[in-house]
C-alpha cells in the first residue's frame, strides 16, 4: 500500500490463540486503515490481486466505524433478547395450554 502512495494510518493483523498452549497463529487476515479517500482509491487497485506472490488475494473494501459497529451490536443484542423472550412466552403458553388440556381430560 505504501508503494502505491497510500497514506496508511494503522495495520492490524488477526491471530487465533490455541486455548491449550496459548500459542498464536496468524489467520491470514489484516486490516489496513487508510487516511483519506485518495489513499482508498489507490488501495482499490489491489482488490482481488495476489498478495506477496502467494495464493491469497487482497480484498479492499470500506469497513464500519466503531460507532457503526457498536450500533450493529446493540441492534443484534436487542433482536436476540426479543427472540429469547418470545421463545420463553411460547413455552409458557404451551405449558399453560397443556395443563388446561390435562384438567379437562377424564379417564373412566
Amino acid at each position: 500500500f505504501l508503494q502505491k502512495g497510500c497514506h496508511v494510518t494503522s495495520i492490524r493483523l488477526v491471530y487465533d490463540t490455541n486455548q491449550s498452549t496459548g500459542e498464536k497463529h496468524f489467520r491470514g487476515v489484516a486490516f489496513v486503515d487508510l487516511a483519506d479517500e485518495i489513499s482508498f482509491q489507490k488501495g482499490l487497485e489491489f482488490h482481488q490481486t495476489a498478495f506477496l506472490g502467494g495464493g491469497r488475494k487482497v480484498n479492499v473494501r470500506v469497513t464500519k466505524s466503531k460507532g457503526e459497529l457498536s450500533e450493529i451490536v446493540k441492534r443484534t443484542e436487542q433482536k436476540v433478547a426479543d427472540l429469547i423472550a418470545r421463545s420463553k412466552e411460547k413455552k409458557e403458553k404451551e405449558k399453560s395450554d397443556h395443563g388446561k388440556d390435562g384438567e379437562n381430560f377424564k379417564v373412566g
